[in-house]
């Protein structure tokens, strides 16, 4: 039989004999429960386990009934709150409660809608990162910082409250690690903060949620963090790093409160917050603990079961994508579980919400299990659609013309902004499409009411289209803003307009138009009749907010030069990085003197210094063709300079892919060997098999050289990878971690017509043994593809990457290429597990 058990160890005792306990205990089949550093471990485990950890030396004491006596000084503030906890829990009192719970497996009949409530649009989303993985799955060690929320009157918490809420909070943890399987290896550890404020019970609301940023931002400020979700992702990620020494994978926070509240108990699905009333309505204190691992199941991603939640038996929900089959509504085979009514089970589905399928029955749950299958799939396919897309952005006949990606609301996940293909003005109206993690649907984030477009913004009422668009964090606030580059001739084709997202309005707004500017711009490159060709983001100068370089369309010389344009969020204003006032273009920098002209470019940090660097392709014929400069930026200097170029090149390159005369088609970049810095693979100028093979090069900081990453020795084009080997070539690519294994893979579409058109071949680097191998290919596949959109023949126009779904790798946005309404529409393919 088991029992539940705390061990103390000695004072002396290191992180490494402390984990060493860890392990002993689990690998004797019993739990870890609580981890609280550097003493207590909270566990349960057969008493034959508890007799064989009294031999370890470095543990002073093993609990199994309430601690009469022990010196609490020698322990920190959160080990003496578990200590306390657990002799609140071996009291007669308390035990006969548990054995008499109130309402025990009654319907939790929650508010219509469920008590998964979002964080409140009118949020301040400032933080200086953002990190949407705090709570993948319910795996490893999970950080709660719980703050009590003491304010006057009624919204005093008293001490016997306070011990209330931190012997319950830890008890629901307690459920929640005895109901997950062993392979899960599940644990809690615990901040506990008790934050006293002054904000009048009587000025909070009690039928909205909004008002809960009033006491929760002063909290917040009395802990010594900002507003907003700037302040909550600060703490959480404290925990992770500095507060709990457990250091654990996942965190978030649990507020306990006695002011008013929407509803006694909700969380936010996903994280970063769950709230909570300590009188738990009339549910009473004692079913704190199974309310707390209601809602931490939300913070993981679970839906609500219960009838009153507008369940449906569908959906995909959690890290692995389950349906929530155990929906109560019209679901006559509706079982008890947690999720649904007030009981320590969990069923099925519930099991996969939170991670802890394990489809192979090996004892490692699927989202921890590397032998797993994982397939592409569409993220959202809509049901009946004839192109099998998983948005439409609008019904009548409007294209889409180019995309660009961005997390544009601040919500840890990737929006997608698609340019309108209309002339006049509807050709600077853009449609932006979120993914909707409840519905698991796609819509507009904030459409413009009787727009005859159905846009979500408009950048300027007369008659000008947009040509191209970038994005980056220009401001510095965590949100990333559009620049559109004006599709007009002259000066005005240097000029730009800066789209940013308001979530407190759920507006878009100019970020700095200039209200006298003929056009409406945000910026201006530079004065006399030189248009903006293509342009690229990227942090040059490692001060947190991304630039703007923008190559020049001119001939000879002048067609290498770019302009860099950086905003200043004080002033309000944009300015050049570095121009050189004595330019004939205004340029900021200027690849080359004699007359090569940029055929296009990436920016990403190739050498691991924290800049990113400008990757520039030399549009010119022949080998000349394959070189790049490399322009990397010194911010003490204020000066641009060749990361590594070689000084006796005839075109001052940085780098030469191959010395015969195959061109550069295009590149992409990103970090495919998983060693913090970037790599560019580029796509081969040459027709039949040789069109599907890529060169991919690799800066070495050490040797200041290029090298390629795993050329083919014998390979006729001296390619690192190939796609393919009969003759079809790559259309375009893009790169993104697919796979979530931290390194990035490349997918390409294949030029073909029909349906192969809209297949992908999808390659990843495996750095041990240096080879490029399909992702996932498909063996029986004519053209050797890892991934087909759909059956008829319909082709990818063009494709973005972001993270859509916020489950911790990234998804490829694909346009269909067709005419019509039909040209509006997306499909979405995600690689996730079967």
């Amino acid at each position: 039989m088991e029992k539940d058990f705390l061990v103390i160890l000695k004072d002396t005792a290191s992180f490494e004999q402390y984990q060493t306990v860890v392990s002993t205990i689990r690998e004797q089949h019993g739990k870890v429960n609580i981890q609280q550093l550097p003493r207590i471990i909270w566990g349960t485990g057969t008493e034959l386990m508890v007799e064989s950890l009294k031999q370890i030396e470095e543990i002073s004491n093993i609990y199994t009934n309430s601690i009469d006596a022990f010196d609490k000084n020698k322990l920190n503030k959160n080990e003496r709150y578990t200590l306390e906890t657990w002799n609140n829990s071996k009291s007669i009192k308390y035990v006969n409660e548990k054995n008499n719970r109130s309402k025990d497996g009654e319907m939790w009949n929650l508010p219509v809608g469920g008590c998964n409530i979002p964080i409140i649009e009118s949020e301040i989303v400032d933080e200086a990162f953002r990190k949407p993985n705090t709570s993948l799955h319910m795996t490893g060690t999970v950080g709660v910082g719980v703050i009590i929320v003491n304010g006057p009157g009624t919204a005093q918490i008293t001490q016997t409250e306070q011990a209330t809420i931190m012997t319950e909070v830890q008890q629901g943890a307690n459920i929640l690690t005895n109901l997950a399987p062993a392979g899960a290896n599940l644990s809690f550890s615990f901040d506990f903060q008790i934050a006293n404020i002054n904000i009048d019970p009587a000025t909070i609301r009690n039928n909205t949620y909004e008002d809960e940023r009033i006491w929760r931002d002063a909290a917040m400020a009395q802990l010594g963090y900002p507003v907003g979700l700037r302040g909550m992702y600060n703490y959480i990620e404290d925990l992770k790093t500095q507060i709990l020494p457990s250091r654990p994978q996942w965190a978030y926070i649990a507020y306990f409160i006695n002011y008013p509240a929407g509803w006694f108990a909700y969380a936010t699905i996903g994280g970063p917050r769950l709230v909570m009333q300590y009188t738990n309505d009339n549910w009473g204190p004692n079913n704190i603990d199974r309310v707390f691992a209601h809602e931490t199941g939300h913070i993981f991603w679970a839906p609500d079961e219960y009838a009153n939640s507008q369940c449906t038996t569908g959906g995909e929900w959690g890290y692995l994508n389950v349906a929530n089959d155990n929906c109560q509504n019209s679901n006559p085979s509706s079982v008890n579980c947690l999720m649904k009514n007030n009981t320590s089970v969990v069923c099925p589905s519930t099991i996969g919400h939170f991670g802890w399928r394990d489809s192979d029955g090996d004892g490692i749950p699927d989202t921890l299990d590397t032998d797993q299958t994982f397939a592409w799939r569409h993220l959202s396919p809509i049901s009946g659609h004839p192109l099998g897309a998983d948005f439409d952005c609008f019904g009548p006949g409007y294209e889409a013309k180019f995309t660009v990606v961005g997390d544009f609301d601040g919500d840890g996940r990737d929006e997608i902004a698609i340019a309108i293909n209309a002339s006049g003005s509807g050709g600077n109206d853009f449609w932006v499409m979120d993914f909707n993690l409840r519905n698991r649907n796609w819509e507009h984030l904030s459409p413009i009411s009787g727009h005859p477009l159905g846009a979500d913004f408009d950048c300027f009422g007369p008659g000008y289209e947009a040509k191209f668009a970038v994005t980056g964090d220009f401001d510095g606030d965590g949100r990333d803003e559009i620049a559109i580059a004006i599709n007009t001739s002259g000066s005005g084709g240097n000029d730009f307009w800066v789209m940013d997202f308001n979530p407190d309005t759920g507006t878009w707004n100019h970020l700095s138009q200039d209200s006298s500017h003929p056009l409406g711009a945000d910026f201006d490159c530079f004065g006399p009749g030189y248009e903006a060709k293509f342009a690229v983001t990227g942090d040059f100068d490692g001060d947190g907010r991304d630039e703007v370089a923008i190559a020049i369309n001119a001939s000879g010389s002048g067609g290498n030069d770019f302009w860099v344009m950086d905003f200043n969020p004080d002033a309000g204003t944009w300015n050049h990085l570095s121009q050189d006032s004595g330019h004939p273009l205004g340029a900021d920098f200027d690849c080359f003197g004699p007359g090569y002209e940029a055929k296009f470019a990436v920016a990403r940090d190739f050498d691991g210094d924290g800049r990113d660097e400008i990757a520039i392709a030399i549009n010119t014929s022949g080998s000349g063709g394959n070189d790049f400069w490399v322009m990397d930026f010194n911010p003490d200097a204020g000066t641009w300079n060749h990361l590594s170029q070689d000084s006796s090149h005839p075109l001052g390159a940085d780098f030469d892919c191959f010395g015969p005369g195959y061109e550069a088609k295009f590149a992409v970049a990103g970090d495919f060997d998983g060693d913090g810095r970037d790599e560019i693979a580029i796509a081969i100028n040459a027709s039949g098999s040789g069109g599907n093979d890529f060169w991919v090069m690799d800066f070495n900081p050490d040797a200041g050289t290029w090298n390629h990453l795993s050329q083919d020795s014998g390979h006729p084009l001296g390619a690192d990878f190939d796609c393919f080997g009969p003759g079809y070539e790559a259309k375009f690519a893009v790169a993104g971690d697919f796979d979530g294994d931290g390194r990035d893979e490349v997918a390409i579409a294949i030029n073909a017509s029909g349906s192969g058109g809209n297949d992908f071949w999808v390659m990843d680097f495996n750095p041990d043994a240096g080879t490029w191998n399909h992702l996932s290919q498909d063996s029986g596949h004519p053209l050797g593809a890892d991934f087909d959109c759909f059956g008829p023949g319909y082709e990818a126009k063009f494709a973005v990457v972001g993270n859509f779904d916020a489950d911790g790798h990234d998804e490829m946005a694909i346009a269909i290429n067709t005419s019509g309404s039909g040209g509006n529409d997306f499909w979405v393919m995600d690689y996730a597990p079967q």
